[in-house]
């Protein structure tokens, strides 16, 4: 039987990471947006240190790729989330700080929102599919048991149990919708633990992986420095009308 293709991002580290992250950034995303909108244009307090902030505002959105990238690691999975969130943090202050129109500071919001979720979920998928195709050994195994979990997304785990082991040999991988019990399928593991075993279809699109993470980060930064860059030319042009007046 053949495999079914299979959706990306349902890694059980990814769903982790998303709910933590994609939560908290909602809800700081929310506040942002009702602070914008009750104060006027340039009440927010301008950094005394404008060139500073600004240059610190692609070192912030880095960590999030940085993070989403340890995020697979079995030993990483709390400075990831704690990478990604001091990112997101870092990032909002400096941008919304550095924008004095509401107008702007709105629109960059909206704009950065997306890859900020996307880039470590995109970098914890490369990362994982490159760690198994550099250690990891692909094995035949048939899947056993499927679990649905309902929550705000449904999502599936697969146990799969391995062919030809001496012992019983089984292992939890997240799967699809189009998944079913005796499908025979290509897992690859890796033997010391490092990351967790993926499908072999995941597995080979690493190239793919990696590209779109590296998309998703160039999006954030030109976003995020796209929105600093009006910012300086509205408080350069307001000081200058101050000036004349």
């Amino acid at each position: 039987m053949s495999t079914p293709p299979r959706g990306r991002f349902r890694l059980p580290r990814t769903m982790i990471v998303t709910g933590v992250i994609g939560g908290w950034t909602g809800d700081v995303l929310t506040t942002s947006t009702r602070r914008a909108g009750r104060k006027r244009s340039g009440d927010l307090e301008y950094p005394r240190r404008p060139v500073l902030t600004a240059l610190s505002v692609p070192v912030a959105a880095l960590l999030l790729l940085v993070g989403g990238a340890l995020g697979p690691l079995h030993w990483m999975l709390v400075p990831s989330i704690v990478l990604c969130l001091v990112g997101i943090v870092w990032l909002l202050v400096a941008v919304m700080s550095l924008s004095p129109s509401v107008v702007l500071r709105r629109v960059a919001l909206a704009l950065v929102f997306a890859p900020m979720i996307t880039t470590p979920l995109c970098a914890m998928q490369a990362s994982q599919a490159l760690v198994l195709q550099a250690r990891g050994v692909s094995r035949s195994a048939v899947i056993t048991r499927i679990e649905v979990h309902h929550g705000k997304s449904t999502t599936y785990d697969c146990t799969v149990r391995y062919d030809g082991a001496a012992t019983p040999a089984t292992d939890a991988i997240s799967c699809g919708e189009d998944d079913r019990v005796g499908d025979r399928v290509q897992v690859v593991r890796d033997p010391g633990g490092l990351v967790d075993p993926d499908f072999d279809t995941q597995v080979r699109a690493a190239r793919t992986d990696v590209v779109f993470a590296v998309a998703s980060e160039i999006a954030l930064m030109v976003f995020s420095v796209s929105a600093v860059a009006v910012g300086a030319v509205i408080r350069t042009v307001r000081r200058r009308r101050a000036a004349v007046e």
